[in-house]
């Protein structure tokens, strides 16, 4: 599973279908996918025997912009080289998971100091409880919110508030 925000090594493998064995063969990564940059584009794979699967003795590296949204797609062109000439071409795909934060309860106590009907009044104290739900399908982070008021009308005892990690369709 890849996440928005991560840095991966990806380990390739590759096959011969062929009836003799190859040459060294090399690879090559890339992609024009927006988020994502390989920071180590080579893999080395040695010979790989006629019917053989090889893996690469060396991963690639591969980062994924935490902006990512969720369930993006990220696509990959992977060069074969048999001796130093690229002789083959594939494409794959990876899915990036990424957390989708959306506020799902908002509820006004005023029984405390106010008359008790769920309403703000002009004058009337009131605590504001509220619960974030990831309906990604990514972990969020640990996170912290600051209530703001944007027109000016209220007074704020306790803007500050903290959430704990959340993985996928949980909320706090």
């Amino acid at each position: 599973v890849i996440d928005a925000g991560e840095t991966v090594d990806l380990v390739l493998s590759v096959t011969n279908t062929g009836a003799s064995a190859s040459g060294v063969v090399s690879l090559v990564l890339r992609t024009t996918t927006a988020g994502v940059t390989i920071a180590d584009s080579l893999a080395s794979v040695g010979v790989v025997g006629s019917s053989a699967t090889v893996a690469a003795s060396d991963p690639v590296r591969v980062s994924f912009a935490s902006s990512m949204s969720d369930e993006a797609v990220a696509s990959f062109t992977l060069v074969v080289k048999n001796g130093g000439v690229a002789t083959w071409t594939d494409k794959f795909k990876k899915e990036v998971h990424a957390p989708s934060l959306s506020l799902v309860k908002l509820r006004i106590d005023d029984t405390a100091t106010g008359n008790g009907n769920g309403v703000v009044d002009a004058g009337e104290n009131f605590v504001l409880y509220y619960k974030l739900k990831n309906f990604g399908t990514g972990a969020s982070t640990v996170m912290s919110a600051v209530l703001e008021d944007l027109d000016n009308g209220f007074v704020f005892t306790d803007s500050l508030d903290t959430f704990p990690a959340l993985s996928a369709i949980d909320e706090a």
